[in-house]
């Protein structure tokens, strides 16, 4: 009874799998393959299949089953065999150091190559003969290769350069006169009847030569052809590489090694680009929107922390610094200069005020609290968040407290572990500022029945407002939005004048 039992089990669990493997259909998974942006790989090799890729922005595959990266992210690529059934692979485009500014990859641009053979007879005309050629034009085969030049939606690209190597014959006559050699054998008693007589013979010779096909001004949806003209029997033909010009960049790609390089066809002239926050001060930031270092972290501060230099041609653009402005015994603010020069020389500068303060008793007290709270290796918003959690559980309210400088007060509230809204202000941005994380204050206005002070915090590439005065109904403001603050505290808790400060950002950080 068991066996049965047994047997019959499975037979049940094998019915299952069959049918959970027919429910699979006929698409079958496969590893998944990597390339880079700007170059390709060979993904799959069946005869006689077609491709097809999910997101072509991602990348591009011909219909040779070569890949090509042409922006970094994930896609699928789909196998459709012969015998009908369907693979995926995943294609996993990475970043490379730079990307050539072309607005297409050289498989985007297909063509179909086929020879087209003529033959011309040209026989001696009756004029040349009555000027004495006795030498008649024998038909010759000419071949021509054609392209035939298919754009798929491509808008810039202005000329597209095909290089073959092609290997032809080409069939000469030669002359031969029989008694040359035998001259000097004659009799005396023959010199008199010495006999001429001419051979044309035909020598076929195969040569091969370097050739190439270009094609202007490539519309969307153009079918060109163009043709190669060889004096003689093309034998084969091989493609050594294909150079699209886009009008400021020359692509070039080299099939042998399946490699590219990227020319130029207009000079550089065009200095590089700055972005990033705190250049020039240009935002309004009420007088304290300026990076800060301190005297300690002179050769470990990160003076290039969010900005950034970019050139048209290479991308990213290495950045100095000169920081000879500073004079680190003194607490004050001060000018730093950024340069970028990219490879054609083109420089571009640009320059940061940086707050300069000389470590004291206050930073001490602050490097306790941070070296058991956050880790230097933490983005900014996980060191923020776990300020934040520190202050609200540490420092509680109290209805009066002096008011000295922000460095004083942050300093006492970390030591007594209480304070006003004030206080609070100032632990944030003690803590705030000694972890690397720019900020600043934020005040209400109108003042209505009493004023209040919280923070702006710079991280994730936006300022957020960050407010760890301790409430009664315990409600979190951390990292929060105009739109969430006001939504948390409807009314004026939370007004102020958005004029004197720079714009907020809109994207929500959860906490």
């Amino acid at each position: 009874m068991k066996k049965n039992i047994t047997k019959l089990s499975l037979t049940v669990l094998l019915f299952f799998v069959f049918i959970f493997i027919l429910s699979q259909g006929d698409i079958a998974q496969a590893k998944s393959y990597e390339v880079k942006v700007g170059n390709r790989i060979l993904a799959d090799d069946s005869a006689n299949a077609t491709y097809k890729i999910s997101n072509k922005k991602i990348a591009s595959v011909d219909e040779n089953g070569y890949v090509t990266g042409k922006k970094e992210g994930k896609t699928t690529l789909v196998v459709k065999k012969k015998n009908g059934k369907k693979v995926k692979k995943e294609i996993v485009v990475k970043k490379r150091r730079w990307k050539p500014n072309l607005p297409v990859t050289y498989d985007e641009i297909s063509a179909d190559i086929s020879i087209d053979s003529e033959k011309e007879s040209d026989s001696s005309s009756p004029d040349e003969e009555t000027l004495g050629n006795e030498e008649s034009d024998q038909a010759e085969n000419k071949d021509s290769l054609t392209i035939t030049l298919k754009n798929k939606g491509i808008k810039k690209i202005r000329k597209v350069k095909y290089v073959f190597s092609v290997k032809y014959e080409v069939s000469k006559e030669i002359s031969a006169d029989e008694n040359k050699d035998s001259t000097e054998d004659l009799t005396e008693s023959s010199t008199d009847e010495t006999v001429n007589e001419t051979v044309n013979e035909t020598v076929t010779e195969t040569l091969t030569g370097k050739y190439s096909v270009l094609i202007n001004k490539v519309a969307p949806g153009d079918e060109k052809s163009s043709s190669l003209n060889v004096e003689g029997k093309i034998v084969s033909y091989k493609i050594k590489k294909i150079e699209l010009y886009s009008g400021k960049a020359l692509y070039v790609h080299d099939e042998n090694k399946d490699s590219y390089t990227l020319k130029w066809g207009v000079p550089d002239t065009v200095p590089p680009k700055f972005s990033g926050s705190f250049l020039k001060s240009k935002s309004k930031c009420n007088g304290s929107c300026v990076m800060v270092v301190y005297s300690d972290k002179k050769s470990s501060f990160n003076f290039k922390k969010f900005i950034t230099a970019s050139d048209d041609r290479t991308r990213k653009v290495k950045i100095k610094v000169d920081t000879s402005k500073i004079n680190w015994k003194k607490t004050g603010t001060y000018k730093v200069k950024y340069t970028a020069t990219d490879k054609a020389g083109n420089k571009a500068k640009t320059w940061r005020k940086i707050y300069m303060i000389k470590k004291g008793t206050a930073e001490d007290v602050a490097d306790r609290v941070l070296s058991s709270i956050i880790s230097s290796k933490w983005s900014d918003t996980s060191k923020a968040k776990a300020i934040y959690r520190y202050i609200r559980s540490h420092v509680t309210y109290i209805q009066h407290a002096s008011h000295p400088s922000w460095r004083t007060a942050g300093a006492r509230g970390i030591i007594y572990g209480s304070g006003d809204c004030y206080t609070c202000y100032s632990v944030s941005r003690l803590l705030l500022t000694r972890a690397g994380i720019p900020n600043m204050m934020i005040k209400r206005y109108p003042v209505y029945s009493a004023r209040h002070y919280w923070n702006l915090c710079y991280v994730s590439g936006g300022w957020y407002h960050f407010d760890t005065t301790m409430r009664s109904s315990h409600k979190t403001y951390c990292l929060l939005t105009d739109s969430q603050m006001h939504a948390k505290e409807p009314g004026n808790t939370f007004a102020f004048n958005t004029s004197l400060y720079p714009k907020r950002a809109t994207k929500k950080i959860s906490y």
